[in-house]
């Protein structure tokens, strides 16, 4: 499958900016920094570099991660942070002339792990952008980014390539989402346990996958572990989000003309709109982005889950 047909709309607005020599210095690809976000931006790299043939010399150095105008920068393995040495050794090649002309490409993967250092630091380079160079920043949660940096970039929002959870898990969030009225507090509390519990066998999970790998060095592993129980939460939340934003469509009757995420739940989710004000659902939505955003602060899993779920029901005990 080609760019054009992987990422369709986003794709060709980025082909075409390329083509016509409007390219923005930097750009927020909001996807999969392990799967659809590096995909779009490797497909980046080799239209910037010409390397439409897999075998050419320059695609093998992009695949190597080789290429001498091109920064490839990931957390820390022990840390799971962006530091701001990182951020330091891009701004330095953005500074000097391109050892083989052309491009100088950066790319952050996981950029919502940047510290409040790196993101000031980078800053800085967004608000003086630098010649022919180019910033990438994959995220899976743009909505942690500095509001500053956000602005400062073009979003490129991916097509969404479905849940990478297993059967059983994305079960069990549905079980959880089909049950949950919020209503009581021991009702929130028992959500907020069981999606716990469930991210306890996501990471028992990852961990005997691992096992069975080569991987010898326990930094390495910690981080592997650390970076694909990021990857499971992350799709947990999103399944709650699509939930709860389906929720929303019902009750602003927009199901009909806005395709909803879980089409075959159509009978449970229009039992849970009834009665639900606009401003309800809203807010339900916004309590799992918020979500979102305190996942990355370092607070527990569960916590967060605890504080949303109050959250919501709060919410209906001060509106209603």
């Amino acid at each position: 499958m080609n760019a054009a047909e992987a990422f369709g709309a986003a794709w060709t607005g980025f082909k075409h900016a390329h083509d016509t020599g409007r390219l923005a210095h930097a750009y927020i690809v909001a996807g999969s920094p392990r799967g659809n976000a590096d995909a779009f931006a490797q497909a980046a790299l080799h239209l910037l570099y010409g390397a439409a043939d897999a075998d050419a010399p320059v695609a093998r150095r992009l695949a190597e991660h080789a290429h001498p105008d091109v920064r490839w920068i990931k957390p820390a393995l022990k840390s799971r942070r962006i530091g701001i040495d990182d951020v330091r050794k891009l701004i330095t090649l953005f500074q000097q002339s391109a050892l083989e002309g052309g491009w100088k490409v950066g790319l952050i993967y996981d950029a919502d792990r940047l510290t409040p250092q790196a993101s000031n630091a980078l800053l800085k380079t967004l608000e003086e952008p630098l010649g022919q160079a180019l910033l990438l920043l994959l995220t899976a949660a743009p909505q942690q980014l500095l509001s500053t940096i956000r602005s400062r970039c073009q979003l490129v929002t991916l097509p969404d390539d479905g849940y990478a959870l297993a059967s059983d898990q994305m079960e069990a969030v549905l079980s959880i989402l089909r049950t949950y009225q919020g209503d009581a507090p021991i009702e929130a509390l028992l959500a907020a346990d069981a999606l716990g519990g469930l991210l306890q066998e996501v990471r028992a999970a990852v961990e005997d996958a691992l096992t069975r790998e080569d991987t010898e060095n326990p930094k390495e592993f910690d981080a592997r572990v650390s970076a694909a129980v990021g990857e499971g939460r992350a799709e947990i939340l999103k399944v709650i989000l699509h939930w709860q934003r389906d929720l929303l469509y019902l009750v602003l009757g927009a199901a009909e003309t806005v395709p909803l995420h879980f089409p075959a739940e159509r009978a449970v989710l229009a039992a849970q709109a009834e009665g639900l004000p606009y401003s309800r659902a809203l807010r339900r939505v916004a309590a799992v982005e918020e979500m979102a955003r305190r996942l990355g602060r370092n607070v527990t899993a569960r916590t967060v889950f605890e504080a949303a779920f109050i959250r919501q029901i709060a919410t209906r005990r001060r509106v209603g």
